[in-house]
């Protein structure tokens, strides 16, 4: 015998905040209703890292930061996108 499909509550449309808060307060039950198994995601291993000092000049530093402020990340990270990036280049293997 074929196991009877369970059926959610749709959340309506146009709720305000608190009463999507009151709808969701009404129905506790409703993740457990899902039949859709856990996804298991791998953890990424973590990579040691170690702190360097470079001297670089005033200029540099300044445009790493106005570059790296276009891209709303640390100009510690931008260097180290950067320079992934062209290790990767430059040790892909060489072709025929």
């Amino acid at each position: 015998m074929a196991a009877k499909p369970v059926t959610r509550p749709e959340l309506p449309r146009g709720l305000s905040p608190q009463e999507e808060a009151d709808w969701w307060n009404r129905h506790p039950d409703y993740w457990e209703a899902v039949d859709t198994l856990d996804e298991v995601i791998e953890p990424k291993p973590v990579l040691r890292t170690k702190p360097i000092t470079m001297r670089l000049p005033v200029a540099m530093i300044e445009t790493l930061q106005r570059q790296a402020a276009e891209r709303a990340i640390p100009y510690q990270t931008l260097i180290q996108i950067w320079l992934k990036e062209r290790l990767d280049r430059d040790t892909l293997p060489k072709g025929p």
